[in-house]
């Protein structure tokens, strides 16, 4: 089945974080916190406005060193933090039970990808809805199924209700969702509902 992700807009809002307890009240299995110009101090604010018994569901993309203090469950490493990342490193996260996952933008470096993770994002697929401009892959690099791949992968960038069902066909494990989610932040529980249920509509 595929599976899906939300990944938080870089900026902070009023009332988000009752959006995402709402999220996984209604069955969201993982969040990722990427807010690249957050602190420490206010990264801790909103972690805690987030129930306690869902904080394993959540991956850190910023601040890692607070994932012990709070239960976290998963690390996400960008492009340039993976690029610092040592093997060691990952083995240690791992040891402590925490997922890990990456992000790519290229084919050749996710082919070629020193380490393994749990996941990868990789994308973007479509025309980004969040971000004006940004404009998704050429469809042969979309395309991954009958590929060697290293780790499951997720397709992220653009993905719509009507684009959902495309991405299993393409060898994806799931869909990284952002842009389709917080296009209206007080409507984000509905517009996942409604990923989910395509989801199981066709198993």
């Amino acid at each position: 089945m595929l599976k899906l992700v939300v990944i938080t807009t870089a900026e902070r809002w009023l009332g988000e974080s009752r959006q995402i307890n709402s999220l996984f009240e209604a069955g969201l299995d993982c969040l990722h916190l990427r807010k690249p110009h957050i602190s420490q101090a206010d990264l801790h604010i909103l972690i805690n406005e987030i129930k306690v018994e869902f904080h394993p569901r959540l991956s850190l993309h910023q601040h890692h060193e607070m994932a012990d203090n709070f239960g976290i469950g998963g690390l996400h490493y960008t492009e340039n933090a993976r690029r610092q990342l040592t093997a060691a490193a990952l083995r240690s996260n791992k040891a402590r039970g925490l997922r890990t996952s990456t992000s790519f933008h290229r084919l050749q470096d996710l082919e070629e990808s020193a380490y393994v993770f749990d996941y990868a994002f990789y994308g973007p697929l479509f025309d980004s809805i969040s971000k004006e401009g940004y404009q998704g892959l050429a469809h042969e690099y979309c395309d991954l199924s009958g590929r060697v791949l290293p780790m499951p992968i997720f397709g992220l960038g653009g993905i719509t209700l009507n684009r959902l069902l495309q991405l299993p066909a393409w060898g994806y494990a799931g869909a990284a969702l952002l842009g389709s989610i917080w296009k209206q932040p007080g409507e984000a529980t509905n517009q996942f509902q409604q990923f989910r249920s395509i989801i199981q509509s066709t198993n």
